[in-house]
Parts: structure tokens; sequence; C-alpha cells
């Protein structure tokens, strides 16, 4: 993995994390238009991690976990997803959205992921520790505050 690409992992990670300190409700829609159809896939993850960064067409392509599991006895079900970056969604507090990356179809689909959302949406205690227990010793293996001081290191050394 480059130097660089590592390093924009890293960047992106901690902007999840600020963005979604509790994790996130994620729906999958289709753009129509202008109008955003959902697409059936709903999940409450309890961490967002991104798994994989790639600069093409000058451009940054991120792949993100998407964990829904909220015990570590529960089998693995995760989605992982390839997305342009994340932008707010101005008419609404703490939703983002960004839209998948699909080289050969057209830009149609769109992750949504909102940050705090109300009643049964929400994460559950103890999902955001379930969530990065099984995936940060993968993506992250030192702990993502040693990647963090890595990071800045490469890019100021």
């Amino acid at each position: 993995m480059a130097i660089q690409d590592y390093n924009e992992r890293v960047a992106f990670q901690q902007m999840l994390d600020e963005r979604f300190p509790r994790g996130a409700f994620v729906t999958f829609v289709t753009d129509d238009g202008g109008r955003r159809i959902p697409e059936g896939v709903e999940m409450t993850v309890g961490r967002v991690f991104c798994s994989a960064a790639e600069l093409v067409n000058n451009g940054w392509i991120h792949t993100i976990v998407l964990d829904p599991t909220f015990s570590l006895d529960d089998p693995q079900k995760e989605l992982q997803v390839e997305i342009y970056p994340i932008t707010d969604v101005e008419e609404v507090d703490d939703l983002y959205e960004a839209e998948k990356f699909t080289p050969e179809l057209p830009l149609d689909e769109v992750v949504r992921l909102h940050a705090r959302p109300a009643g049964p949406r929400r994460v559950r205690p103890g999902q955001r520790d379930v969530c990065t227990e099984r995936w940060e010793s993968e993506l992250f293996p030192d702990g993502i505050e040693a990647q963090e001081a890595l990071a800045d290191a490469n890019t100021t050394g």
C-alpha cells in the first residue's frame, strides 16, 4: 500500500470518527431525477471504518466497512462499499451522503449516513465497542492513534 493511500485512509478515518462518534444509521437510496428513493437497505452500525483509499482520476475513492452486528458472538455480516467523498445534506443536521463508486454504471446510488438517529435506529449500547474490537486491529494493527502519529511523521518528514 502506498504511503499516500495509507495517509489518506488514516485522515478519512479521523473524519469518520469525528462525524459519527456514536456510529450511524445507514440507508441506501437511488437518485431519481433529484428525488431520493430508498432501496430497502437500512442498518445501524456501531462505527464506520475506512478499509481502503485509492486515488482515481485526481479524486479519492474510499471503501467503508458497514457492520450492523452488536455482539461479538454474531456472525459477521458487514458490507464494504466504495464511495466518493462524503458531503453534508444541508437541510438535515447530522445527515451525510456519498455517491457509490461504480465505474461501469452511471452515478445514481447514494449512501446516506445519519450520525444521530432517534428511536429504534439509534446505535445500541456497546455496539461501537463491538465494531471497534472486530475491525480496528485488522484495519489499523497498531491502533488508530499510533497510525495518526505515523501519518503525521510521513507527511512532515
